[in-house]
């Protein structure tokens, strides 16, 4: 999911900005009339735009594998912002990861937007709505969502880096070989991601419904077969388990994004470059601790907002007189 930099020609890294820059702005435009026509939404729009920052930096081994990956997070701020405000929150997170971490690049923060936060997004958002119109309940489309997001994601990565770098191959074949390498990682990945982001989905239904206004009313008529509780116990065990098996395996946690993206750029002849800005040792430390106070801060602040009414009591927006 994170192109390194300069693996992506010049050209072909203009285009990708171009494709994912319309949607940017959209999305930016939509959040600044959701943020006036509803004040109140403007935590939730902060606490999501973090949540896909820290989720789709969150390393994840995958034992099977030898190797580790990231979710994304994305499906379920395209569930309840729209897929266009999650394109804007994806190209804000990985600036900061580009800059920061050194996830990514600058030069390619147009494609990594476009896989994450266009194709994963828009994905994950038809994948619910399908879902419901086959009357199946609001966690499978979450769960859906959030799959289907994540393996949408790598697929529109392995697309980039097939268009860009094929080379004297076929497009198709570069991209099935590419696709292919990430599976093995990736699908248990994409099952955890659904899983959390059923019973995140879940959660906000049982104690803050008013907060899904955004989406189609006729979507939120059905029962849940699961409780919330019951999707989060699902998800820590399945995170204990990927991280239990994983101390039984010798591996250096290889990322996924070396082990596939940059193992096959170089292949194609195309070899990541240092990133522009590449912090190490005490400052490292000083930006994350800093990050992580400021963070943990502002979302235990807020956090009693989004699930104050246990009963679904509409949230009186400040608005309202």
């Amino acid at each position: 999911m994170h192109i390194a930099e300069g693996i992506l020609p010049a050209g072909w890294a203009a285009a990708n900005y171009a494709a994912a820059t319309p949607f940017v702005l959209a999305g930016a435009h939509k959040i600044t009339r959701m943020a006036k026509d509803r004040p109140a939404v403007k935590p939730l729009i902060g606490l999501l735009g973090a949540g896909v920052f820290v989720i789709s930096a969150l390393p994840i081994p995958v034992p099977i594998a030898g190797t580790c990956s990231h979710p994304t997070g994305i499906g379920i701020v395209a569930l309840l912002l729209g897929p266009l405000p999650a394109a804007t929150l994806t190209m804000v997170a990985l600036i900061i990861q580009a800059l920061f971490m050194a996830h990514g690049g600058i030069s390619t923060l147009g494609a990594n937007t476009l896989n994450m936060g266009v194709i994963g997004a828009f994905s994950g958002y038809v994948a619910f709505v399908l879902c419901r119109r086959m009357k199946l309940s609001l966690a499978i489309g979450a769960f859906a969502a959030g799959f289907v997001a994540d393996l949408a994601t790598y697929a529109g990565t392995a697309g980039s880096l097939s268009l860009a770098l094929h080379g004297n191959i076929s497009i198709g074949t570069a991209w099935l070989t590419i696709a292919v390498a990430f599976v093995p990682t990736q699908l248990p990945l994409a099952i955890f991601e659904g899983i959390i982001t059923a019973g995140v989905f879940t959660a906000i239904q049982e104690r803050r419904p008013d907060i899904l206004s955004g989406i189609n009313k006729s979507f939120l008529k059905a029962s849940k077969p699961f409780s919330a509780r019951t999707w989060g116990l699902a998800g820590a065990i399945s995170l204990l388990v990927l991280l239990g098996f994983s101390l039984f395996k010798t591996s250096s946690w290889e990322g996924v994004d070396v082990s596939v993206v940059e193992r096959y750029a170089g292949e194609f002849g195309a070899a990541a470059k240092e990133p522009f800005l590449n912090i190490t040792g005490d400052m490292l430390l000083f930006i994350f601790t800093l990050a992580g106070v400021t963070g943990g801060f502002f979302m235990g602040y807020i956090w009693r907002e989004f699930f104050k009414n246990p009963h679904g009591v509409k949230y009186r927006d400040k608005t309202e007189v």
